[in-house]
């Protein structure tokens, strides 16, 4: 049987790396965390997360459930709530689902089964209200962020109707005259929020847009598609920087340099690819931490900063 040192050394982190993730102390990085599950799977070592929650009480730990772990903003989300939910003796389990519907099925029923006390999800789900009130049914305080929440649900986010008309503003003051839109699967309320207002503020100018919405495996597909019509667009507008990069390598493929403007975590330096708006993920995911672990409040929607 496979013991934390096999899956220390196939990782090439510590045995303290591991033994914090697989008691989910919270203070490890959401792709350390990948790597020492992913490690702890292909080896056979099978975490009983029943009888850890038993033993701390089954009361201080947040459940995760994330798309990835590698986008800018899912990543600097987890790392600031475990960060401040380690801070305040509380542990992370975290889930990663790939935005495949089956996986956070089981997801879904892992948390459950571990006893978490609280829940943190970005769902990929189309009928997240009949999914998750099985948690609440449990006792789990849950919370849905980004993406949007089914109804009866808090949500953690920001206001994505601001960011589409900033962003349109700034391309309309640049001079764009053709535009793309690239946005996640306007499935999920935020970003059906954004483009309904980025299109407005493009019709009251009567500027063209093309639109596509992607999935995260398909970002470059996509962005062919959005650039390789008849009418190029000289500015393109997407919801996330990891889109953003994607149009790019797209366009510089095909021999020609729209203006490129995302959303995109806060970071001090900007890139020189493209515009970005701001958007707090770290912060979101600290007020988050606290929200979630302070009983003696109720949980309502909270705005990102």
């Amino acid at each position: 049987m496979a013991t934390i040192k096999d899956i220390a050394r196939a990782v090439g982190v510590s045995h303290a790396t591991v033994s914090n993730v697989l008691n989910h102390k919270g203070n490890v990085s959401a792709q350390k965390v990948k790597l020492v599950m992913d490690a702890a799977n292909a080896l056979g070592y099978h975490v009983n997360e029943a009888a850890s929650a038993l033993r701390s009480g089954g009361t201080r730990t947040i459940a995760v459930i994330l798309p990835d772990s590698h986008s800018g903003a899912c990543g600097d989300l987890y790392q600031s709530l475990a960060q401040e939910a380690a801070e305040k003796g509380y542990g992370t389990l975290l889930r990663l689902t790939d935005n495949i519907p089956g996986t956070e099925h089981k997801a879904i029923a892992e948390v459950i089964s571990s006893r978490a006390r609280y829940a943190l999800i970005v769902t990929s789900l189309p009928d997240p209200q009949k999914r998750y009130a099985p948690l609440l049914q449990a006792g789990v305080r849950v919370m849905f962020a980004l993406r949007g929440a089914p109804e009866g649900f808090p949500h953690a986010g920001f206001d994505m109707a601001q960011a589409a008309r900033a962003l349109a503003a700034r391309a309309l003051d640049d001079g764009a005259k053709r535009v793309g839109l690239m946005t996640n699967m306007t499935l999920y309320p935020a970003e059906a929020a954004f483009e309904e207002a980025f299109l407005a503020a493009m019709r009251r100018k009567d500027i063209p847009v093309a639109c596509v919405q992607s999935i995260a495996s398909q970002y470059v597909r996509q962005a062919f598609t959005l650039l390789g019509g008849g009418d190029r667009p000289d500015a393109v507008v997407t919801t996330c920087e990891e889109m953003a990069r994607a149009v790019r390598r797209a366009a510089n493929y095909l021999g020609f340099a729209p203006r490129i403007y995302t959303l995109a975590p806060l970071r001090i330096s900007e890139p020189e690819d493209y515009v970005c708006y701001r958007l707090n993920y770290r912060r979101l995911g600290c007020e988050i931490a606290r929200m979630l672990t302070d009983e003696a409040a109720p949980l309502t929607d909270l705005p990102g900063a």
